[in-house]
């Protein structure tokens, strides 16, 4: 196509992968379509998985679904209100993929980055989102 080099960056998403792995799911899509613009997403995303916790890829796709599904319901409500956008239900139900994820691991590390979702997903649950005009600043 002519095209002599091209920068990309993914940004901000859901991803609670951490530092080790912060944009690891995006980094290896953007680099799929950036060859392949018509590749659909959801598939690069179930081949991450794959590759990322192999056996347990399903509950961890079923994982970041229902947290997708949840951060999109927030956002349509412009993530006003005063709680976190993980809230204990969502934690709750999230935690479960991770049991079934869990059971499935065949490694150690699979099993080490289920942890790190699970340390990251109670971490959002504590985290606040700014939201809604910004109070008096307080010394």
């Amino acid at each position: 196509a002519g095209i002599g080099g091209i920068y990309g960056w993914c940004g901000f998403s859901h991803n609670l992968m951490g530092p080790g792995y912060r944009w690891s799911a995006e980094l290896f899509t953007l680099a799929h379509l950036m060859w392949n613009p018509e590749e659909e997403t959801d598939a690069l995303f179930t081949a991450w998985a794959r590759g990322t916790f192999a056996s347990a890829a399903g509950a961890v796709t079923r994982f970041y679904r229902d947290l997708k599904e949840s951060h999109q319901a927030e956002t349509v409500q412009g993530l006003h209100g005063n709680s976190p956008w993980i809230s204990l239900d969502v934690m709750h139900a999230a935690r479960k993929h991770l049991v079934a994820a869990r059971r499935k691991a065949d490694s150690a590390q699979a099993m080490e980055r289920l942890n790190l979702l699970e340390v990251l997903l109670c971490e959002g649950v504590t985290a606040k989102v700014p939201r809604g005009k910004p109070g008096p600043i307080v010394m």
